[in-house]
């Protein structure tokens, strides 16, 4: 059986055209298929099932996404699959989240080739095409994260709004009961309004933090769900989403983590613990707890809201270090609405009222997260606030707080 790398080298895109096996893919030698279409030549992402391309409808003049499914002996099999995942990725219910699909069939020549064709969008890059550009344009995140650096802040600022973005996609999709199962980062697509991303990261890397921390999503879709409805080791596709959640968010927040004495790893109440044999489930590593010498994965739902919730916490924090200027450890007090934010996110389980520094689309993913089961206990505040610049605010009233019975002293 060919490997998902030696399957992808088999097909090919020459002058905007898919090739496979060194011919046109089409109907027949004489009729190419996607005729509508331009390829671009890189991939956007592959993986153990197919490989996604992105297009540009000629006519149209928009960026689509086309899946090739990889041609296989059991071809029943894969048209079957293909088929079952089409179905879930049409769900127009998620067209806020996921990018939908509204086509799909198969060529014959030269050999059977299942594909679907998704929705339009404007501009868009995947994560994985993010991480490879944006240091480019943030060089302070080789360099020991400082708050008043003002590249530092543009790229912290960019990290947490497309950190909550992403995570606001993921929670839609489990609060309609819906894993996605392979959260890879050629299946996240961030959408902006510019015409490449160059341009959009040229714009953040010059923004200029404001006084208050502001969390504004951004527009995050999602590709290529479906692995984990038809793989056949039970929770697998769980398991794969914890791991690849942690994964975006440790990759998102490392600009924070460079020469610092804390690591990321050391802000949460889980272990990552990898596995010998990942070839039949796909899952390298487990987010997870031992507890009487057995494993206990996490269930994403839960933690992603609890990811969501630090989201919220360094926002805010970062809005009251950067209006106040003092630099000692536990120099900036808090008032009370701001400790009752910070307990509320970092403690409660509901979370009904209005949070100044969060829009409207915030809110309304805080109040979903109590659904999923997020309390905050995935996450270790005291780690976080002994971590720079976060150790400058005086954290201990809330810290009280919830030692003596949630009281405030």
């Amino acid at each position: 059986m060919k490997t998902s790398g030696e399957q992808e080298k088999k097909l090919k895109v020459i002058d905007g055209k898919l090739y496979c096996d060194g011919e046109c893919v089409g109907k027949t030698k004489d009729i190419a298929g996607f005729a509508q279409y331009y390829f671009e030549e890189e991939p956007l992402g592959s993986g153990a099932n197919g490989v996604t391309f992105s297009v540009t409808h000629k006519i149209l003049n928009v960026k689509q996404v086309i899946k090739i499914y990889f041609p296989k002996e059991n071809e029943k099999y894969v048209s079957n699959k293909a088929q079952e995942e089409a179905r879930k990725n049409a769900n127009t219910t998620l067209a806020g989240v996921i990018a939908v699909i509204f086509d799909a069939g198969e060529y014959t020549y030269p050999c059977k080739l299942w594909y679907s064709i998704m929705e339009s969008v404007s501009s868009y890059c995947t994560i994985k095409q993010w991480r490879a550009k944006r240091n480019n344009y943030f060089q302070s995140n080789s360099k020991k994260f400082d708050v008043n650096n003002i590249n530092c802040l543009s790229s912290i600022h960019t990290s947490l709004n497309l950190s909550a973005g992403i995570l606001k996609a993921v929670i839609t999709l489990y609060e309609n009961n819906i894993i996605h199962g392979d959260l890879n980062p050629g299946n996240i697509l961030w959408i902006f309004n510019r015409d490449s991303i160059d341009e959009e990261l040229r714009r953040l890397s010059s923004y200029h933090y404001r006084v208050l921390g502001e969390l504004e999503p951004f527009d995050i879709k999602l590709i290529d769900m479906g692995s984990s409805k038809v793989n056949p080791v039970e929770n697998s596709g769980r398991i794969r989403d914890s791991w690849k959640l942690y994964e975006h968010i440790k990759s998102l927040l490392s600009p924070l983590f460079v020469q610092s004495k804390m690591k990321f790893e050391d802000w949460f109440n889980f272990e990552l613990i990898e596995v010998d044999d990942s070839n039949e489930s796909g899952v390298e590593k487990i987010v997870s707890i031992k507890q009487n010498g057995k494993v206990y994965a996490i269930n994403p739902h839960e933690l992603a809201g609890d990811f969501f919730r630090l989201i919220c916490v360094l926002t805010i924090a970062f809005g009251k270090i950067t209006n106040v200027k003092k630099e000692k450890e536990r120099s900036i007090g808090l008032e009370d609405i701001d400790r009752n934010d910070f307990y509320v996110l970092m403690y409660q389980e509901n979370i009904d009222d209005v949070i100044r520094a969060f829009s409207f689309d915030s809110m309304i993913v805080l109040q979903k997260i109590r659904k999923l089961g997020s309390c905050g206990r995935w996450i270790n505040w005291k780690n976080v606030w002994n971590t720079y610049p976060f150790n400058r605010i005086d954290i201990s009233k809330v810290f009280n707080a919830k030692r003596y019975d949630d009281y405030y002293i």
